[in-house]
């Protein structure tokens, strides 16, 4: 059977068996080459996997970064609007601080101005009236513009002067008549003449005069307050 394999190719015996070893080895390398190519791929294609999945995670952190970005974006853009919003109120606290102060002292002003001049009783009185009512009403705004932050201080001052008023009253709300005939005597001694109606009005102008410089002192702490907490 070599021989008539040999025939056809016109060489030796000896070298048709060279060739026929030759190739199979020939061929036993390319095999081995083949299998360790293979193998190879296969290591390739496990390294694309994980590499695949490390950029799936990758992609993954980078989404999240990308959305906690976002919230931190917005969050920081609230956070400046609500620091506008804060200036301008406390702006707006500042302005309204300085119109109540401005308010209060063309207030004592005015008191002092009449201190020490005879009127008519009921005209006085209505005067009193109308100081408490616009103190009573700043101490409203003042309790506005803070929020609700000063209200326990300003009932607390409120109250005080529920309790001065007491002391100077008696229970039906009366003066106390000891301390009128007192301020009677005084002021028939600093005048030399007992004028009833010049006494009242000097006793009600000098309790409205330190009315005011009580409802004065009040709104000013609570102005500095107001300035502590905002600022």
């Amino acid at each position: 059977a070599l021989d008539e394999e040999i025939a056809p190719h016109d060489i030796s015996r000896t070298e048709y068996i060279r060739y026929i070893i030759e190739v199979r080895h020939d061929r036993a390398k390319h095999e081995r080459e083949l299998d360790r190519a293979n193998e190879r791929i296969e290591e390739l294609r496990e390294e694309l996997e994980r590499t695949t999945g490390r950029i799936e995670k990758l992609r993954n952190e980078y989404e999240t970064e990308t959305a906690r970005a976002d919230e931190l974006r917005n969050e920081n853009n609230e956070l400046r609007r609500e620091r506008n919003e804060l200036e301008e109120n406390l702006e707006h606290a500042e302005s309204r601080v300085e119109t109540l102060r401005g308010r209060l002292e063309a207030a004592n002003g005015s008191s002092k101005n009449e201190v020490g001049h005879t009127g008519d009783q009921v005209d006085d009185e209505r005067t009193k009236s109308d100081r408490e009512a616009s103190a009573s009403e700043d101490r409203e705004e003042i309790e506005r513009v803070v929020g609700g932050v000063t209200k326990g201080t300003i009932d607390e001052s409120s109250s005080d002067d529920s309790e001065r008023t007491d002391c100077n009253h008696g229970d039906d709300g009366s003066e106390d008549d000891a301390g009128t005939q007192g301020n009677d005597s005084d002021d028939t001694d600093a005048h030399g003449t007992n004028d009833p109606e010049r006494a009242s009005a000097e006793t009600d102008g000098r309790g409205a005069d330190s009315d005011e410089s009580q409802d004065a002192d009040e709104l000013r702490a609570c102005a500095d307050r107001l300035r502590a907490y905002l600022g």
